[in-house]
């Protein structure tokens, strides 16, 4: 028996469907490596680990100088408004004050658009290439989902990163969540700090040991703030 012949529509679709898949698989394949795709996403890279190791020290020294600020109010001059509220004063310099911008959340993002922004979604995403597909699930924890867009991306890694900043000076310096509270920093200007039991205003007993205890608290930030940074 003779084969029914196909139609000339039904063959058409069939050469559509075949083109559309070809081109879809060209448009979402990854870029080769040494192409110069390849080369972009290495340089996005690099500018990702540059920007957002910048925005861990600034966050861990912003977080330092008010903690330790308040910190010393508390053991060398307990009861003393003025140290208090200077205290408070740097903490609104360094974190910001309720609704202010973050200027340095700002620019690190800013500085990954700019040079992950020629890099397609495919690379960013792409096991193969940059991988931010195994981020997704942070991202998402984070507020951040989809990826959709390397902005996306860029604003996924300033939450994460100012996130792990205070995660990290909650180890170094366990009563930060207090102190910055008593500095005047609204909670969720950093809600990454660890919550502890608060020991309110009380301090080590004396002016002489609470200036070692200060001078140790700033030592030990200092220290782990260079520990991170290298």
């Amino acid at each position: 028996m003779r084969k029914p012949p196909v139609s000339k529509h039904l063959a058409q679709l069939v050469v559509a469907a075949v083109l559309s898949a070809v081109t879809i698989a060209t448009v979402d394949a990854q870029s080769a490596p040494g192409s110069a795709g390849a080369k972009l996403a290495s340089k996005c890279q690099q500018a990702i680990i540059k920007a957002n190791g910048k925005l861990l020290g600034q966050r861990l020294k912003q977080l330092a100088t008010c903690s330790n600020a308040v910190l010393g109010c508390l053991q060398t001059a307990p009861g003393d408004t003025k140290c208090l509220t200077k205290a408070s004063g740097k903490c609104e310099k360094q974190l910001g004050a309720d609704g202010a911008p973050d200027p340095v959340g700002d620019k690190v993002e800013a500085a990954v658009v700019k040079k992950c922004g020629a890099v397609p979604l495919t690379d960013l995403l792409d096991v193969a290439v940059l991988g931010f597909a195994n981020a997704e699930a942070r991202c998402a924890d984070l507020g951040v989902a989809p990826l959709g867009s390397v902005a996306d991306v860029a604003h996924c890694l300033r939450l994460a990163h100012a996130q792990t900043s205070e995660t990290t000076y909650g180890v170094e310096l366990p009563r930060a969540r207090e102190l910055t509270a008593q500095g005047g920093v609204n909670a969720l200007r950093v809600p990454g700090l660890p919550v502890v039991a608060g020991c309110g205003e009380c301090n080590a007993g004396s002016p002489g040991t609470g200036k070692g205890v200060t001078g140790c608290a700033a030592a030990i930030t200092k220290a782990a703030a260079g520990f991170i940074a290298s």
